[in-house]
């Protein structure tokens, strides 16, 4: 992992998938962590020297630090002194005096056109994307009292102004993180937000560990906890560990890193230079109000062991009893799948022309509908076409389709492509490699207007990002939802490969029960 990827992941520049990639791999490595850390303390720092109102003490204890942090295989030492050294000279600096002053013009060049390639600060801003751009996290609960800008289900990128109230959030990897207000909170990504004021309590299940919580003051990783997070309005921020383990620094980047662990407590203050200060536990002040999300049960799960014969095994939510449902399709018995060994027991094998259709019958006020399952591809038939592996009827022309592109169809072969119409987004992991892989495919709905509104895929357990390949279309006019899902094609434009253990959910599941259902079978 290049420098150039932390630089990009702390300015908001990096995209979806690569700050995906980045994020696990501080999760993996110590190194790296102590890297972005480095990197963050001097990005504020540089925040710090755009700054016509800061103070002289704390301009000196930033930019210093991160020349400690930096070396001299940062940036020049002359040019951040000279600059310093400007600083002292005038009562108020301001970009233009600094641009106006002789004796330092030289070296302010250099080192402004260093900084501007090298360090794009968003001084703890994300900075801003396309209109369009994907949600990250669902709000889950919002007390009576809440009032908050936004008011959707499903939030994207950007800031969360609570004013009063709390306000409780799931994020696509699993995290779970209420708010009270007054308080001010940007998602950054999956795995990341600031807090600028305010509080919060997380917790954070093993599937999301990494999640980080960065603070004007102060950046909190977590490493598998439950902890809470105090932002005053001058930036002083507290920390309070409540189970588990957290790595914390400080964002001047004075002091190294400290690992907390359960019932530890500590400060950092962005006005002075100071490392990370113990204080009084806090902890037993915080706890969560509002209601956590809850495991779904399948509308539909099906099972292909062999001691059900010729048949799966389909359960109805609303019905205790089991029902057997055969797997020998409308088109006959030589275009339907026949079984074979499962992930877990047995399972169905496909050809490109066989197909089996699975009668939901979800409810037209459904919350939506989550679907997933198994799959074993046959690497050696990919093709340059792409494959079909699942059509979902809407019951209008915005069907939604799960393929499998080839190398003429996807910018990389064997990766998942969803469809609705004629527009497709694109995923960047190829499963058309032999192995078992995990999929699930959630569409949430809009239960005033009956929309589709959005929609994730998870790969073994973790969001795939998408990448816009067009402009993906869900009707706004959907009356009956999602009658029918269709494993595979009847026109030789299907898949070759196997799949088991499919359920089917007459709701958009929270992540965490994703994570779930793909470790109960991967341990």
């Amino acid at each position: 992992m290049n420098q150039n990827a932390i630089e990009g992941y702390l300015s908001g520049e990096l995209d979806d998938r690569d700050s995906a990639d980045l994020e696990q791999a501080l999760r993996e490595s110590d190194e790296l962590r102590v890297t972005l850390r480095e990197q963050a303390a001097f990005d504020h720092a540089i925040a710090v020297l755009t700054d016509v109102d800061v103070t002289k003490h704390r301009f000196e204890g930033s930019v210093m630090a991160a020349i400690r942090a930096k070396g001299s295989d940062g940036v020049k030492r002359s040019v951040l002194t000279a600059i310093l050294d400007q600083r002292e000279r005038v009562n108020v600096v301001r970009w233009p005096d600094l641009l106006k002053a002789a004796a330092v013009a030289c070296l302010f060049a250099a080192g402004l056109i260093y900084l501007a390639n090298e360090y794009r600060p968003n001084g703890g801003e994300m900075a801003t994307t396309q209109a369009e751009k994907p949600s990250l996290a669902r709000v889950q609960s919002v007390s009576e009292d809440a009032v908050w800008s936004g008011g959707s289900e499903w939030v994207s990128s950007g800031l969360l102004n609570l004013i009063s109230g709390r306000l409780g959030f799931e994020t696509n990897l699993g995290a779970y993180v209420e708010i009270e207000g007054p308080a001010k909170l940007r998602l950054e990504s999956e795995g990341r937000v600031f807090l600028q004021e305010g509080s919060l309590i997380a917790k954070v299940p093993p599937m999301a560990s990494g999640f980080t919580v960065n603070t004007p003051a102060m950046n909190v990783v977590d490493i598998g906890t439950m902890f809470a997070v105090e932002v005053a309005e001058n930036g002083d921020s507290s920390l309070h560990v409540i189970e588990g383990v957290v790595e914390a620094s400080s964002a001047s980047g004075v002091g190294t890193g400290r690992i907390l662990t359960g019932g530890m407590s500590v400060r950092a203050s962005d006005l002075r230079e100071s490392d990370l200060t113990d204080i009084s536990y806090g902890g037993d002040g915080y706890a969560f109000r509002l209601d956590h999300p809850v495991a779904h049960t399948p509308a539909v799960d099906l099972s292909f062991d062999d001691d059900h014969g010729s048949g799966v095994v389909r359960n109805q939510a609303l019905s205790p009893e089991l029902e057997e449902v055969s797997i020998v399709g409308d088109a006959g018995i030589d275009r339907s799948p026949k079984l074979s060994r499962g992930v877990r027991g047995s399972g169905l094998s496909f050809q490109e022309d066989r197909s089996l259709d699975i009668p939901t019958s979800l409810s037209k006020d459904a919350e939506g509908l989550t679907l997933s399952f198994w799959i074993r591809l046959d690497a050696s038939a990919l093709s340059e076409s792409q494959w079909q592996v699942a059509w979902i009827d809407t019951g209008d022309e915005s069907d939604l389709r799960l393929a499998i592109g080839g190398s003429d169809q996807a910018s990389v072969a064997g990766s998942i492509m969803l469809q609705a119409g004629e527009s497709s987004l694109s995923g960047g992991k190829d499963i058309a490699d032999g192995k078992w892989h995990h999929l699930v495919l959630r569409v949430a709905r809009n239960p005033a207007t009956r929309s589709l509104e959005s929609a994730h895929v998870f790969i073994n357990g973790s969001p795939e990002r998408l990448e816009r390949a067009g402009s993906l279309s869900l009707s706004n006019d959907t009356q009956a939802l999602l009658p029918m899902v269709r494993f595979g094609a009847d026109a030789g434009t299907g898949f070759r490969g196997e799949i088991d253990e499919v359920k089917i959910f007459d709701s958009a599941i929270p992540s965490f029960q994703v994570f779930d259902i793909f470790d109960s079978i991967s341990q």
